[in-house]
């Protein structure tokens, strides 16, 4: 297999950054610019035109461009003359030459347009393959082409190549193209490099040969995703053949999204029966009340709608004959692409292809792509592009896992209308909260790469906004319609008619630069998630295919740059639970974000301090001190349960959330988030617990009665042990924080315990009720009990509770009958132990699994991953395979036959959970991670990223031996255990050890 170096020139082979800033000093004088060093690093990689634009800071014209670039030049070429070879910089000669004995290819991309000239005063022209410079390419960096060109010369797959910058955008453009990158500077320009030295003197062949090993996380296309479909299956979802009563659930599968919107998957002529399909479009935070207080994510106009009408028959899935029906989602790309051949009454058939996805590199922005090729027929096509503001709300607490006919209208269209000669749009608003969306839409038809001239015609109808573009076709060609959605709401901060305005500019912009360009920053916006995020299994592939499904709901879920909206229980992905957060977000889905996005962990947890007033509200209406968070949350925070026994009772959410603020602030070491926000959260936190609990001098302790624990089909008991484990948690977790900022922050603490009215008093109770709390132990059996009242409880057998997969409550088992009964709904004390993993003997935990495993009913998806997280521990690897197997692929195999209601967002984070807690054995440590493998027999080896504390470990763990590589760039070396080894991790310091 080829393999490939690409070197840019400046900073790299040589420094030639002095002689481009005297000639930039010289023309910025000579027209009286001011220009110093520091406006000179922000040209470093920049070509020479962009470079002078910005040297500017306006356009002259293309004569003056011209007549400055080349006066630049003229002087940059004196300077540069004096280049001897002995210039080169430090290593640079001498691993040119390592790479050529070893049988690398060697080839130079440099923006520079005098690149040759320098190689040849080095005397380095022999040692490259090939060079590119920048004569020879029409967008500089970060744009990929340099270094696509350079591969393709070379004949080498850009995942076999490795590119050598010292620039950011060179970086960034290497990133782009799917390559290896090696970093030459100070790794803090240079973060996303996956290696960064000071110099080529500080890396060996060797080194570079470490880089090569493996995909670039990941790698596996040969251009930019943007240029072409992965043809890998692991990355696909894929559909063949139409299946009208499968639509609502592959909606789920199929839904595209960036945290900021979520769009089903819905097919785009719009024209399916509920309950067969369900086309939601949602935006996080807009919500609008259905009952009193009580709050529900809002369907908004479904901007996909595309209707085809060939010589005035229009496609139907339901009509005509469609073959070669395939739809498939590529997770790479973050691309849905629909492809058909549709067949009408008179025998004529018409190649359909549709192309859409929702930007993340652009969060307002959504495109989509439609290509109609007539292949035995000449005549008429009409395009419809419609918004329908005629939309509606399920209500699901109603409908339970049923869809059923009961609807909200949460929406009235303000206004719609056409934009010039390419466009229409919709403004609607919310009945009660005061929100408003835009949603514009501007579109261009093409064949053959030039604009085709239409007959267009808008239409307005009560509520709807329709254009309609008919062009004449020929048999065989191929016509394209490129089609930009902008959508805006209130919440963005535009009032009046600014917001339709912003929409329209957004669609307008896209559709300038066109599909293919908006498409590769989406495309690269994926690919640095996927670098920084992605797990690499081998040995199996549908299950690195439901791993991947898995991380790429997980990807769509959030937004860092908003900390008023959390996830739903099923992501932006559809309406259920009314798109209202829960514990699931803290325990479930929060973890990947901490190893791998920890900025869109800080937003969700920012939310809890955004809520934390309502918190408190709540609290304080039931009598109990401090901030009590609601069980199922919008914001602002008000409590949307409006079942008591959830609303009042299941207060280990409490808990839950403290938990995942110090799994944030232990893994991140984020200072600035615990003193902004994280210390008044425990603190009040621990206020609510000590109110809750209650000293009872019967047990001669303190007890927490009246509560729902995990297990909900526990009914309503004394002394839940995962909540009164989580209680004196947070309550000891205050005291510490109390005793650090004390020492370390004195003033940060005064003014906080000022703020709090918080004494050394009420922190003595605290650590006094932490230590007196009742936890359910049963010291002869060595097992830790779900509360006070579950071995009183009558045993059942499950099978014939639940003789399949149908949830208990379905199947028509009544509340008083599971109540009196030993039966647990979701892991409880296994969830416990799968958190506080350190606190727990193998023997405690393996007891536990046999009590409780048997008696499981797994009504939840939250349940299966914790059970294969316990089972890999305790090295049941079959066990943890089988649970695997019903966690990984609930959604894609619709398991639990209601995945028509959206991906079970807390399930796709418990896939993770799997992997990283189960079959790596992850441990978090105060300066490291303590690993106990146990790969399962299907796979060869599991291949991952995680941060901690800034720093970067890469793992590849295989059946008897694991490697580590701390990225460079880490300012303190980091600990690794691996069973009873143990060794520290210096900055790029590679290990392998054996287990």
């Amino acid at each position: 297999m080829k393999k490939a170096v690409l070197f840019d020139l400046d900073g790299v082979i040589v420094d030639t950054a002095l002689y481009h800033y005297k000639g930039w000093k010289m023309l910025a004088d000579k027209l009286g610019v001011p220009f110093d060093e520091k406006a000179n690093e922000k040209l470093r990689g920049v070509p020479r035109r962009e470079s002078l634009l910005m040297l500017l800071g306006r356009n002259p014209g293309e004569a003056k461009i011209k007549e400055y670039s080349d006066l630049k030049n003229a002087y940059y070429l004196q300077k540069v003359k004096d280049i001897k070879p002995k210039d080169a910089l430090p290593g640079a000669v001498e691993m040119l030459r390592g790479l050529r004995k070893a049988g690398y290819k060697i080839g130079l991309g440099s923006s520079s347009k005098n690149a040759r000239l320098v190689l040849r005063l080095l005397k380095l022209t022999d040692a490259f393959d090939t060079i590119v410079d920048g004569t020879q390419i029409i967008k500089g960096k970060p744009d990929p082409e340099l270094f696509v060109k350079g591969a393709q010369r070379l004949g080498v797959l850009p995942e076999n190549c490795l590119v050598v910058e010292d620039a950011e955008s060179g970086i960034e453009a290497a990133i782009a193209a799917g390559m290896h990158t090696l970093g030459i500077g100070n790794p803090k320009n240079l973060g996303n490099a996956e290696w960064v030295v000071d110099g080529l003197h500080q890396i060996d062949v060797e080194g570079i040969a470490g880089i090569l090993e493996g995909p670039p996380a990941p790698g596996d296309i040969d251009i930019h995703p943007a240029k072409m479909a992965t043809v890998d299956s692991t990355w696909l979802v894929t559909e063949n053949g139409f299946r009208q009563k499968q639509q609502a659930w592959r909606e789920s599968l199929f839904a595209l999204g960036n945290g900021y919107m979520g769009i089903r998957g819905s097919v785009e002529e719009y024209d399916l029966p509920y309950p067969d399909s369900r086309p939601d479009t949602l935006v996080a935070g807009i919500f609008d009340k259905y009952e009193s207080w009580y709050q529900a994510i809002v369907n908004l106009p479904f901007p996909f709608a595309a209707r085809i009408h060939l010589n005035g028959e229009t496609i139907r899935m339901a009509s005509g004959q469609v073959k070669k029906y395939r739809r498939h989602l590529d997770m790479y790309r973050g691309v849905l692409t629909r492809r058909f051949i549709w067949q009408d009454k008179k025998g004529r058939e018409t190649d359909v292809c549709y192309e859409r996805f929702v930007s993340m590199a652009n969060r307002h922005l959504a495109a989509m792509k439609v290509s109609v090729t007539p292949l035995n027929w000449s005549g008429s096509v009409s395009l419809e592009n419609f918004i329908d503001a005629e939309v509606d709300n399920i209500d699901f607490h109603k409908g339970g896992y049923q869809m059923r006919p009961e609807r909200y209208y949460f929406v009235e269209l303000e206004s719609s209308g056409s934009s010039e000669k390419n466009g229409i749009h919709t403004t609607v608003k919310t009945k009660t909260n005061p929100h408003r969306v835009s949603e514009a839409i501007r579109m261009w038809l093409f064949c053959e790469g030039e604009k085709v001239a239409s007959t267009g015609k808008v239409e307005k109808s009560a509520k709807r906004v329709t254009r309609q573009d008919t062009v004449k076709v020929t048999k065989g060609k191929t016509y394209v319609m490129e089609k930009m959605i902008g959508i805006t709401t209130s919440r963005d901060g535009y009032k009046g008619a600014a917001l339709l305005k912003a929409a329209d500019r957004i669609a307008v912009k896209a559709l300038e630069r066109g599909f293919d360009y908006v498409l590769a920053d989406h495309c690269t916006a994926w690919i640095k998630r996927w670098r920084a995020g992605d797990v690499v299994v081998s040995g199996h592939g549908s299950d690195q295919q439901a791993l991947r499904f898995s991380i790429f709901h997980l990807c769509q879920f959030v937004s860092p740059d908003d900390n008023r909206v959390n996830i739903g229980s099923r992501g932006l992905t559809a309406e259920m639970h009314y798109g209202n957060c829960f514990w699931d977000t803290e325990l479930f889905i929060l973890p990947y974000y901490i190893y791998t996005w920890p900025e869109a962990a800080r937003a969700l947890l920012e939310y809890r301090y955004q809520t934390l007033p309502e918190a408190r509200n709540k609290a304080k209406r039931l009598f109990f001190e401090g901030a009590m968070y609601p069980w199922m949350s919008s914001y602002p925070g008000k409590e949307q349960a409006d079942y008591w026994e959830y609303a009042n009772i299941a207060i280990h959410i409490v808990g839950d959330v403290h938990y995942a603020l110090q799994h944030y602030r232990k893994a991140t070491a984020d200072c600035d988030f615990m003193e902004k926000y994280g210390a008044e959260i425990i603190f009040e936190t621990a206020r609510f617990w000590n109110s809750r609990a209650y000293y009872n001098p019967r047990r001669k302790a303190y007890v927490i009665n009246t509560v729902k624990g995990p297990n909900e089909y526990d009914g309503v008991v004394n002394n839940n042990t995962y909540t009164n484990w989580q209680a004196r948690f947070n309550l000891s977790e205050a005291v510490s924080v109390a005793k650090i900022l004390k020492k370390e922050k004195a003033g940060l603490y005064r003014s906080l315990a000022k703020k709090l009215k918080l004494t050394d008093t009420e922190l003595h109770a605290w650590d006094k009720t932490a230590r007196g709390m009742v936890i359910n132990y049963d010291k002869k059996r060595n097992l830790y009990i779900e509360d006070d009242l579950f071995m009183d409880k009558e045993p059942v057998d499950m099978k014939k509770l639940k003789p399949g997969q149908e949830i208990i409550t379905e199947l028509g088992v009544s509340w008083d009958t599971l109540l009196r009964l030993q039966i647990v709904k979701q892991a409880d004390i296994l969830l416990l132990m799968t958190l506080f993993p350190d606190r727990f003997t193998d023997a405690q935990k393996k007891n536990a699994w046999n009590f409780y495993e048997p008696k499981t009913c797994h009504d939840s998806s939250l349940s299966p991953s914790t059970h294969a997280i316990v089972a890999a521990q305790l090295d049941m690897r079959e066990r943890a395979m089988h649970y695997w197997d019903e966690t990984a692929r609930l959604d894609i195999d619709d398991t639990m036959k209601n995945s028509f209601l959206g991906v079970h967002s807390a399930c796709v984070g418990g896939t993770w959970q799997i992997v990283m807690q189960g079959f790596a054995g992850m441990r978090l440590r105060d300066n490291g991670f303590a690993f106990s493998p146990r790969v399962p027999k299907r796979w060869t080896k599991i291949q991952f990223r995680l941060l901690h504390k800034n720093r970067t470990l890469e793992v590849v763990m295989r059946k008897k031996d694991a490697t580590f590589r701390l990225a460079a760039g880490a300012e303190k070396s980091l600990q690794i255990e691996l069973g009873k080894k143990k060794l520290l991790l210096k900055s790029g310091e590679q290990v392998t050890l054996r287990y």
